[in-house]
């Protein structure tokens, strides 16, 4: 069982001054795995690229897409190290499946992410400052729901 926060989809803004990393979340976003007790938590003014693939696949897979939720927080334990990579790797492919991405679309991120994503994971052992007190606002308890299986 999954539970997802916000529940109603990425609560996102689009900053351009950095267009590798356009897209910046509002509010914390809420993880967690109720049969595991994995809890990710993604901090308010986290900034992420989403679907991370080269611009000449874009036209087959566009950064934004049903895998974006996924995709963010995959960013994030890849960002963060909250998590191994292998255990990033498959909570991205429990999400996508909850999402109901085709199965198709979820072997090919995941065989990506196999072959390539040591890159990224190696790159990104960054500190995430967390912005959910930037203004005045604290949204992470907005929205709980969300349940699905993990079959």
């Amino acid at each position: 069982m999954y539970t997802y926060q916000p529940s109603d989809g990425l609560h996102v803004r689009i900053d351009l001054t950095n267009p590798k990393e356009p897209f910046v979340t509002s509010c914390r976003h809420k993880y967690s795995e109720k049969t595991t007790g994995l809890k990710l938590n993604v901090p308010a003014g986290f900034r992420c690229d989403f679907a991370s693939f080269p611009r000449i696949l874009w036209w087959v897979f566009p950064r934004v897409g049903r895998y974006s939720r996924a995709a963010l927080f995959h960013d994030y334990a890849y960002r963060s190290h909250t998590v191994g990579r292998f255990h990033a790797d498959s909570i991205f492919w429990r999400m996508l499946k909850n999402d109901n991405v085709p199965r198709w679309q979820r072997f090919v991120f995941f065989v990506a992410l196999r072959l390539f994503g040591s890159i990224a994971w190696e790159k990104n052992d960054v500190p995430v400052k967390d912005h959910s007190h930037d203004h005045g606002h604290d949204h992470s308890h907005d929205h709980s729901h969300g349940s699905s299986t993990d079959n």
